[in-house]
């Protein structure tokens, strides 16, 4: 399997596109004129990307020894197409990337993508064994795009977010 192939899998990048079409509804939901905010769109949409899938590649790269106790072939690391130190390095390469790029569209949607990151981080390493707190993980991350593309566009503060500024 080539490793252009292996990366796809580990990052799970058909998820990063789902983020990036929740983004999307969020804001047009949110702001009829959404596309007025173009540059807010796309570092929007690029940071809920990289965060999702360096956050999938932690996930493989700390499930490893129990992946491999359960014969899971599906993933990159199991097989062995792509090597602990490469998951570990897209991770840290594509993580800090998504944090930085949600400065460029406010601070708002920054707090957002930290505390979603460091949720994230946690989750893979200690949550994700701890039932209810893993499954208020995942009902957080399915709804949080939709609320960071919102903030991407939106010039009121959303009552939720209204202690932050």
């Amino acid at each position: 399997m080539s490793k252009l192939r292996a990366i796809w899998q580990i990052m799970r990048i058909e998820h990063g596109f789902m983020l990036i079409i929740a983004v999307l509804i969020g804001a047009a939901i949110s702001n009829r004129e959404f596309i007025r905010y173009g540059y807010n769109l796309l570092f929007a949409s690029l940071s809920s990307f990289l965060i999702g899938v360096s956050a999938f590649t932690l996930n493989d790269y700390m499930d490893l020894k129990v992946d491999k106790k359960n014969k899971r072939m599906d993933r990159p690391l199991v097989r062995g197409d792509l090597k602990p130190r490469t998951a570990l390095l897209l991770f840290f390469i594509l993580f800090p990337t998504g944090i930085l790029l949600s400065l460029l569209v406010n601070t708002r949607c920054f707090f957002i993508a930290v505390l979603t990151g460091i949720l994230a981080v946690l989750y893979d390493i200690k949550l994700k064994k701890i039932k209810v707190a893993g499954n208020f993980y995942i009902a957080y991350t399915t709804a949080i795009p939709f609320i960071f593309g919102s903030v991407a566009v939106s010039e009121r503060v959303p009552m939720l977010l209204s202690f932050y500024q």
